[in-house]
């Protein structure tokens, strides 16, 4: 009995001590988001430290079998695409985040705070991120799963060199991790598309779902069942398919249940407001802008990028060491970096060449070119994640594990549990729904604070998988 009560106050501590922790991290990404960007300093140097694959007989190193790997042609195709893709993600967030959003959002920062924010942070502080970033992880994953002979998992890194008692601890921060930015960044990747489509039609019309914040939170509470309560999961489980169910499937009944929810919240606080004219000074929250004046806006515009950017490395690491493979050190870390070296090329040039750009476009081209951004990052997310049918996406990205691994939640040599897509697709549902109530009341501004603090984790666990590398370099194995 005594040990059993001793094992139960240490459970308890450890829970207390992680609630403390997310607690502080939430108070930081909302008050001090600039003391969350002096925490990723250390990303400019491990950055700039990749370059020493480049240069040193360590770029030799080799992930796999030399004739496994893709033709160079392929492979670089394949690198480029997936730099394209994440950009298209990237501009339907930035449109969508910040073409619309309460009165007390809208016009605070511009294209100037945001090239800025880039000279500011980029030469040191953060080097050359994201790619950094995506290239550390990939490395990692490429040497645990091909030279290793490892699962895809970031944790197996400390494989040996981790006290086995500790190994739960690791596994579950950076299982985790893993699976909470993947999941908050569809999550953030499908709201941006739910808006674009939205905007098509407001930025016609001109009613917008903002015009009476409550009336929009009101509506989609009527969705919010669906994911929260048992009778409303079991519904929304069956309308994208049980067990056939695909996350693709999933994000399409998520946009068709969503988009017309907003257009009608939109026209129905128009209509509101012009029968109780008295409640407009009501819905307009004077002193909400107050909320986040502690900070610069500049400083919170850089907290959202950095971490918006965070959120895609489990993702994006995992598959630039999927299609790496067979490749060495030297020539993944020339490839990933050579887009980072033309963009800084192209940036020197068009600063010492401006072009004076000034026109304006008709108000139903505004219209036109958000369904336009919507279709086209629409179209790019089906093809990005076809045939999703579990949960393995959120634990190892692109790559799987072997079907032979062994599946638990505590040892480090152990693949982590899956579940069919259809047992997340309510938590999807919940964190499209949490995305979209947060930018209707709090603009571009809520949607920094849960980027800012899902990076926190994630950079945590890029330091810790960091280190572990130097380690593997450094010290033999442990057997």
């Amino acid at each position: 009995m005594p040990l059993f009560f001793a094992m139960k106050h240490k459970k308890i501590l450890k829970s207390v001590i992680a609630l403390l922790g997310f607690i502080i991290v939430g108070w930081l990404s909302f008050m001090r988001p600039d003391l969350l960007l002096k925490y990723g300093m250390l990303m400019g140097v491990c950055g700039y430290a990749l370059c020493l694959f480049i240069f040193t007989p360590l770029g030799n190193l080799t992930f796999g079998e030399r004739q496994e790997r893709l033709s160079g042609g392929k492979w670089f195709f394949k690198l480029i695409l997936m730099q394209v893709v994440l950009f298209i993600f990237t501009l339907a967030m930035g449109v969508g985040s910040f073409a619309a959003g309460p009165g007390y959002t809208v016009g605070v920062v511009d294209w100037s705070d945001f090239q800025a924010m880039l000279e500011h942070y980029s030469p040191w502080e953060w080097g050359p991120f994201p790619w950094s970033s995506i290239g550390i992880w990939g490395l990692l994953i490429a040497y645990v799963t091909y030279t290793q002979r490892g699962e895809p998992y970031l944790y197996q890194i400390a494989k040996r060199f981790f006290p086995k008692k500790i190994e739960p601890m690791l596994k579950t921060y950076v299982e985790s991790t893993t699976s909470g930015a993947t999941m908050t960044v569809i999550s953030l990747l499908v709201f941006a598309i739910i808006l674009l489509f939205s905007y098509s039609v407001e930025f016609y019309v001109q009613r917008f779902h903002f015009t009476m914040p409550v009336m929009t939170v009101i509506l989609l509470s009527f969705i919010g069942p669906l994911a929260s309560l048992s009778f409303g999961r079991k519904i929304f489980r069956r309308l994208s398919g049980r067990a056939n169910a695909t996350l693709n499937r999933v994000v399409m009944l998520s946009i068709a249940l969503m988009v017309p929810i907003i257009v009608l919240a939109a026209f129905t606080g128009v209509v509101m407001l012009a029968r109780r004219p008295e409640l407009q000074s009501a819905v307009i929250c004077k002193q909400c802008g107050n909320y986040f004046a502690n900070v610069p806006a500049e400083s919170r515009l850089a907290a959202l990028y950095w971490g918006w950017w965070l959120l895609w490395t489990p993702l994006a690491g995992s598959y630039f060491a999927k299609i790496s493979k067979g490749r060495t050190a030297r020539e993944m870390v020339l490839g990933l970096y050579a887009v980072p070296l033309l963009l800084v090329m192209g940036w020197f040039y068009f600063a010492s060449h401006p072009l004076a750009i000034s026109y304006q476009l008709p108000a139903v081209w505004n219209s036109i070119l958000m369904l336009l951004l919507a279709i086209i990052t629409l179209v790019a997310f089906l093809m990005t994640f076809k045939s999703i049918k579990d949960t393995h996406l959120f634990l190892s990205g692109a790559l799987y594990p072997s079907p032979e691994a062994n599946q638990n939640r505590l040892w480090l040599a152990d693949a982590s549990k899956a579940v069919g897509i259809n047992r997340y697709s309510p938590k999807i549902l919940m964190t499209i729904i949490g995305c979209i109530f947060l930018h209707t009341t709090a603009g571009w501004y809520g949607i920094q604070i849960q980027t800012a603090a899902m990076g926190v984790l994630v950079i945590n666990a890029l330091y810790i998988g960091f280190n572990f590398g130097l380690f593997r370099l450094c010290v033999p194995t442990r057997k």
